[in-house]
């Protein structure tokens, strides 16, 4: 489990790796914290294992702390269970959802 955070011009790119879930929360936090508000993010989840109902709400918090519908947050590279979770949930209704993203 692990948390890469990288600013990229005015992008701010977060890359999670393992199963997102409670352990990771106080690191999530920590990086969305630092993370410039108004910044558009990419959330990387091409070596995230698993995402629970936690690592959803803390989506979801962040969602809020970025500016709510105004959020510029783009989820990317999804394996297919984890892509399965989030449309199951209807993400794709808050987050804009992409594969093979190259930046903004």
């Amino acid at each position: 489990m692990s948390i890469v955070v990288e600013q990229q011009g005015d992008t701010v790119v977060m890359r999670i790796a393992g199963i997102f879930g409670y352990r990771m929360h106080a690191d999530f936090m920590r990086a969305v914290r630092g993370a410039q508000k108004g910044a558009a993010c990419v959330i990387d989840l091409i070596n995230t294992d698993h995402i629970d109902s936690a690592g959803m709400g803390m989506l979801l918090m962040m969602r809020e702390m970025f500016g709510g519908d105004a959020a510029r947050i783009t989820l990317i590279n999804p394996n297919p269970k984890v892509h399965g979770v989030l449309v199951t949930a209807q993400f794709q209704e808050l987050f804009k959802i992409a594969y093979g993203y190259k930046g903004s």
